[in-house]
């Protein structure tokens, strides 16, 4: 049977000798495809965030891997303007100049960056720079990380004002002020408050926010997640903070964004309704499990928690090696474009994680993680509605009367 170019599609004689998956007419085919083939095949070297930056780069789009966003840059740009230049400037530089993800890596490593960027740029005609590196110029601070604490608070309370001033708050108000009245607000209205303070700055939040479930961002990639922010932003110029706040708290906000004109463009989103009906005083426990994946993918590594624990198997691990190995499995199903997080729930809650998951990805050693990915599900028939499946981000729901 014929083989396609992975890059052009035209027929391919030559197969990747990392993987034998991916199919090449020719090697500038290879080399081109190399920056999003690398994620899929079994490099040599491992992928570093430079290769994530490259990644975004060719897609143009801002990279969402956490620890990429913090050692080039992104988190410290802080409004989107001064992201889309950060993203201009790395792309010339790894799309246009020929710098490879290795090289910029190097650079970063070696406490160089700053300095090769601009041996890069100072090597072509002024008139051929664009607007991207006289931008960068001006704004190194972005990667040197020379802003002192002073200047980080001021930005964070020059956020937060835009969020207090969107609430109905005094203009008045110092940030000390400001601080000591919304420390007091009701945790919903508090998060409200954060929220709208990221979208008014042109930010939103990320899997390292807590944010990040209960506004929905959670079922996003990293295409579909500047999307609803921008419904978000939408929103709230729409609406007054009383009505984005009560919404959010009674898990109305679907209503609101459909009564402000915003129903279709939210349909983009097929899985954002499910977890806002839920949200702030719950949500699926599967949820929970992509964003510990996302924050161990991005260098972060800490324990899962208790539902997740039990949930998605991570209580079976009897050792270091187990832990890491059900994680490799559970990227990889996070990976898949296909991948359906409801699905993956149910099929958790109903005892049949295992039948599901080897289905999506191949798992070598089954026996092993058929023990693994074990868990108490299905639970017996209850007299009452079953809470399996569902993380309590607030107090535990009252007792239904007559049952507990």
């Amino acid at each position: 049977m014929g083989h396609n170019c992975e890059k052009c599609g035209d027929p391919a004689n030559n197969k990747c000798a990392g993987c034998s998956q991916a199919w090449y007419c020719r090697r500038e085919c290879q080399r081109y495809h190399w920056v999003k083939h690398i994620f899929d095949c079994n490099p040599k070297r491992q992928v570093t965030t430079a290769d994530r930056l490259a990644l975004a780069c060719r897609k143009n789009l801002f990279p969402d891997h956490g620890q990429t966003t913090i050692e080039y840059g992104f988190i410290r740009a802080w409004s989107i303007e001064n992201q889309k230049n950060l993203l201009g400037l790395y792309t010339g530089l790894l799309e246009h100049q020929g710098v490879k993800a290795k090289t910029l890596h190097r650079w970063r490593v070696n406490g160089i960056l700053i300095q090769e960027i601009k041996n890069q740029f100072e090597k072509i005609p002024l008139a051929s720079r664009g607007s991207y590196y006289p931008w960068f110029l001006a704004n190194q601070w972005v990667l040197d990380g020379q802003e002192s604490p002073e200047e980080v608070e001021k930005k964070l309370a020059d956020m937060m004002r835009l969020g207090w001033l969107y609430s109905g708050g005094s203009p008045s108000a110092t940030a000390t002020e400001i601080k000591s009245i919304t420390t007091s607000w009701p945790g919903q209205k508090h998060e409200c408050l954060r929220m709208s303070a990221l979208l008014l700055s042109q930010l939103h939040p990320g899997p390292y926010e807590e944010l990040w479930i209960p506004f929905g961002f959670c079922t996003c990639d990293e295409e579909s997640e500047l999307d609803l922010g921008g419904l978000y932003e939408g929103l709230i110029l729409s609406s007054t903070f009383e009505e984005f706040y009560v919404a959010y708290d009674s898990s109305k906000l679907c209503d609101l964004f459909r009564s402000k004109g915003f129903g279709d463009d939210l349909s983009r989103h097929p899985f954002v309704e499910d977890v806002l009906a839920r949200s702030p005083n719950s949500n699926l426990s599967v949820w929970d499990l992509k964003q510990f994946i996302l924050l161990d993918s991005a260098g972060d590594p800490h324990q899962p928690g208790a539902s997740i624990s039990v949930d998605y198997g991570f209580i079976n691990c009897k050792s270091k090696e187990d832990l890491q190995d059900l994680k490799a499995v559970y990227k990889a199903v996070f990976r898949r474009d296909a991948v359906n997080p409801p699905e993956l729930h149910r099929a958790c809650i109903e005892g049949r994680l295992y039948e599901y998951v080897k289905d999506l990805v191949k798992l070598k050693e089954k026996k092993k993680y058929k023990r693994l990915m074990k868990n108490p599900y299905p639970l017996l028939p209850q007299p009452h509605p079953s809470h399996a499946g569902i993380t309590f981000s607030g107090p535990r729901p009252p007792p239904i009367r007559g049952f507990f």
